[in-house]
C-alpha cells in the first residue's frame, strides 16, 4: 500500500505546487513563527501549520493501512546541523474498512533543529511533501524558506501555537502507562500486556523506521492486551521500536526493543490456562449430550474393585488424551498446508457429522433396549462375550467419544490457549493440547488417587434402568439435535423421534409406561423450544465486517453474535439471555444494531475476525459504543446482567 502511495506521489507531485489555489487542493501550510525560531529549553524549534478543510485529513508518521507521512527536505542550509519532524498524538480514523493514522482540520509539526554557531544566521531551502485524504488522495508539494537571525531572536512563550502543538507531541517514561509483559507469538506478532486496573479505554500508535508495525486488536482488561503485527521479522530489528499509548486524556511514547522478545519462558502461563480451561469444559453446557457416557461409566466402575476402577479410569484418561493429541496433529498439517481451522472445526464437516450421528444413534438404541428385540440372541451372547473381554478398548473409547462431544463450544480461558497454540511452534501446540486434555480428565484422576469417590453413587439397583433409559432419551436427543446440524427437515425429526420412543415404551412393558411418556414428550417439547425461534422484534443483520465499522463510525451501540447450530453452548445463550424479555426490551429501547454470525459452516471471514479478539470457537459475543470502538468481548456464558450491565458501562464512559 505504501508504494503505491509512493508512486502516485512520484506521478503526480510535479502536477501540484505552491502555487495551487486553497480551493483546489483542500489545504494550506504555513511556517510558525513568520519572522522568528523558537528557543525552548535551549533547543531551537519552528512549525509547520497545515490547514485541512472539512473532511481531508493528512497522515502520522505511521500512516496506518494506508497514507504517507510528511517528508521535509533542507536543501542549501547554512548554520543548521540536524534537524527532526516532531508529531503530536494523532486519532485512528476509518473508511470503508480502511484504518489509518492522522490528523484533521488543523495539525503543527514542530520542527526541532539544531545549530552550529547560535550567534549567527541560519538558512534552508525548505521542500516539503504530505498527502491529503477523503474520497481520493492528492500529494502536495510546496516550497518554503526560513532565514532567521539567531541574534534577534526574542522568546516567545505565550499564545504561541507551536509550543501548544509541542505540548501534544508525546514525551518519554512519564510513567502514566505500565507494560506489564511483552512477548512473540511467532516471527512476526506480539503482544503487550499493559497494567489497566481502572480498564480504561486506550489506544496505541506503533511506529519503527525498519518495518511497518499494524495494530491488530486490543483486548480490553485489567491487565489489557494489544496485539500487534510487523512486515519484517521480528529477530531482524536493530533499533526500538516506538509505541504511543492515550487514553483520550494523557499520552506518552514507549521505547521497547523487539529483537529478542521472549516466547518459551511463556508457554507456562498458556499451560496454566490450557488446563483450567479442559477442566471448565466439563461444566460447559456443550457436554451436555456427554454426560451419558461419563454417568454410565461411572456407575460400571462402581461394581469394579479398586484396581479395576484404577486401570479403567486411566483408559479413559489415555482415551481424552490420544483424542486431543489427534486434534493437534490435524491442526499442525493444516498449519503447514497454510491453513487455519478453529475450536470444534470437525463440526463443520457433514462426513463427520453424518458417521457421529450414526454412532449417537445406535447408542441410544442399545441403551433403549432396541438392540435386545433387533439382534440375534446368538450375536448378542458374542457381542456380550467381546465386551467382557475387551472392555478397555469401551473405556479408551468413551474417553475418545467426550473429547469429540465437547470440541464444538469455547470456555473461559480455552480460546487464549488455543489462539496462542495456533501461533506458536509445532511442539508448543501439542503441549497446549495435551495440558487442555489433562484438565478435562480431572474427574477421573480423582477416582485414580481415590476410588471410593465412587461409592457417593447410588448402590445398583432398578433405578438403573429407569436410569439407563433416561440416558437413551438423552442420547437420541442429540443424535436429533445433529440432524438440524445437517439441515434434516425437523417434522421428519420429530415424527421419527416419536416413533422410537413409542417402540422403546413397547420394549419396556414392566416400566412406568405414563411416567416414561410425560418424560419424553417434556423432553421433546423442550427440543421444539430451542429449535424454533421466538417471535420478536428484533432484527439480526448477518455478519459483515465493514457493516459493522459503519455502525462504529456512526456511533452506535452494536452486539456481535457468532453461533453455530452444532454448539450448544450457543442454544443455552439464546435461550437463557438473548430471548429474555428484559434483554430484548433493552435492545429496542436502545436501539442497539443486531449482528449475527453464523459458524455453522466453515467461514474465512468470521474466523478472521475472531482471531482479531484472540477467539477461535463459538460462542463470542462482542459490544461496542462510541466510547469502546475497539469491541467489549463478553463472558462465553451469557446472563441478562452481564449484557445490560456491560452496555450500561461502556454507554456512560
Amino acid at each position: 500500500m505504501f508504494l503505491i502511495f509512493f508512486l502516485l506521489l512520484l506521478i503526480f507531485s510535479s502536477s501540484y505546487s505552491i502555487n495551487i489555489d486553497d480551493s483546489e487542493i483542500n489545504s494550506s501550510l504555513q511556517i510558525l513563527p513568520e519572522k522568528n525560531v523558537i528557543v525552548h529549553d535551549n533547543k531551537y524549534y519552528f512549525g509547520i501549520k497545515i490547514n485541512l478543510n472539512n473532511g481531508w485529513k493528512t497522515y502520522w508518521k505511521n500512516p496506518g493501512d494506508a497514507g504517507l507521512p510528511i517528508q521535509i527536505k533542507f536543501k542549501n542550509k547554512k548554520n543548521i546541523l540536524d534537524y527532526n519532524i516532531l508529531y503530536p498524538s494523532p486519532k485512528f480514523y476509518s473508511d470503508h474498512g480502511v484504518r489509518t493514522i492522522g490528523y484533521e482540520k488543523e495539525v503543527v509539526f514542530p520542527i526541532e533543529f539544531t545549530v552550529k554557531d547560535r550567534s549567527e544566521r541560519i538558512f534552508a531551502n525548505l521542500d516539503i511533501e504530505y498527502l491529503i485524504c477523503k474520497e481520493i488522495c492528492i500529494p502536495i508539494r510546496e516550497k518554503r524558506l526560513i532565514d532567521f537571525d539567531l541574534k534577534k531572536l526574542k522568546k516567545n512563550t505565550k499564545n504561541n501555537l507551536v509550543l501548544d502543538y509541542l505540548d501534544k507531541v508525546p514525551k518519554k517514561n512519564q510513567g502514566f502507562f505500565k507494560i506489564d509483559d511483552i512477548f512473540a507469538e511467532d516471527e512476526n506478532t506480539f503482544f503487550m500486556v499493559l497494567d489497566n486496573p481502572m480498564k480504561t479505554e486506550v489506544e496505541v500508535f506503533p511506529f519503527s523506521s525498519e518495518s511497518n508495525l499494524s495494530l491488530k486488536s486490543i483486548v480490553l482488561g485489567n491487565k489489557t492486551k494489544i496485539y500487534i503485527e510487523s512486515e519484517e521479522v521480528l529477530k531482524n530489528f536493530k533499533n526500538k521500536a516506538e509505541f504511543v499509548i492515550s487514553d483520550g486524556k494523557k499520552d506518552e511514547k514507549v521505547l521497547l526493543n523487539l529483537q529478542n522478545l521472549p516466547l518459551e519462558e511463556n508457554i507456562l502461563k498458556f499451560l496454566i490456562l490450557a488446563f483450567v480451561g479442559g477442566f471448565i469444559l466439563n461444566l460447559m453446557p456443550c457436554v451436555f449430550p456427554v454426560l451419558s457416557m461419563k454417568v454410565m461409566s461411572m456407575i460400571k466402575l462402581k461394581e469394579l474393585h479398586e484396581l479395576k476402577v484404577r486401570k479403567n479410569s486411566f483408559l479413559i484418561i489415555m482415551g481424552i488424551i490420544f483424542s486431543f493429541l489427534l486434534l493437534a496433529l490435524i491442526l499442525i498439517i493444516f498449519k503447514s498446508l497454510g491453513m487455519f481451522v478453529g475450536w470444534g472445526f470437525q463440526f463443520q464437516n457433514i462426513y463427520f457429522l453424518t458417521f457421529l450421528s450414526i454412532i449417537i444413534f445406535l447408542f441410544s438404541l442399545n441403551l433403549l433396549g432396541f438392540f435386545e428385540i433387533i439382534l440375534p440372541n446368538r450375536f448378542m451372547n458374542y457381542l456380550g462375550k467381546i465386551e467382557r473381554q475387551q472392555s478397555h478398548y469401551g473405556y479408551f473409547f468413551s474417553g475418545m467419544f467426550s473429547t469429540l462431544m465437547a470440541t464444538p463450544c469455547s470456555a473461559p480461558f480455552l480460546g487464549t490457549a488455543i489462539g496462542f497454540a495456533s501461533l506458536t511452534s509445532n511442539l508448543n501446540i501439542f503441549f497446549i493440547f495435551f495440558f487442555i486434555s489433562i484438565g478435562f480428565s480431572i474427574p477421573y484422576f480423582f477416582l485414580i488417587i481415590k476410588p471410593t469417590l465412587l461409592s457417593f453413587l447410588p448402590k445398583p439397583g432398578d433405578w438403573m434402568i429407569n436410569f439407563k433409559y433416561f440416558l437413551g432419551i438423552l442420547l437420541l436427543l442429540t443424535f436429533f439435535w445433529l440432524l438440524t446440524v445437517i439441515d434434516v427437515n425437523f417434522l421428519i425429526n420429530l415424527s421419527l423421534f416419536l416413533s422410537v420412543v413409542f417402540f422403546s415404551i413397547i420394549i419396556k412393558k414392566k416400566s412406568k409406561v405414563f411416567s416414561i411418556l410425560i418424560f419424553s414428550l417434556t423432553m421433546c417439547f423442550v427440543f421444539f423450544f430451542l429449535n424454533f425461534e421466538k417471535k420478536e422484534n428484533l432484527v439480526w443483520e448477518r455478519f459483515d465486517e465493514n457493516l459493522i465499522q459503519n455502525y462504529k463510525e456512526s456511533n452506535n451501540l452494536v452486539f456481535v453474535d457468532f453461533t453455530a447450530d452444532w454448539c450448544v453452548t450457543c442454544k443455552f445463550n439464546k435461550f437463557t439471555a438473548l430471548d429474555n424479555k428484559d434483554v430484548i426490551k433493552f435492545f429496542l429501547e436502545n436501539d442497539v444494531k443486531l449482528v449475527r454470525g453464523d459458524w455453522t459452516k466453515k467461514d474465512e471471514k468470521i474466523l478472521n475476525f475472531l482471531k482479531k479478539y484472540e477467539r477461535f470457537g463459538v460462542p463470542v459475543n462482542i459490544i461496542y459504543s462510541k466510547n469502546m470502538k475497539d469491541g467489549l468481548v463478553l463472558p462465553e456464558i451469557l446472563t441478562k446482567n452481564n449484557i445490560i450491565e456491560n452496555f450500561e458501562r461502556i454507554k456512560e464512559k
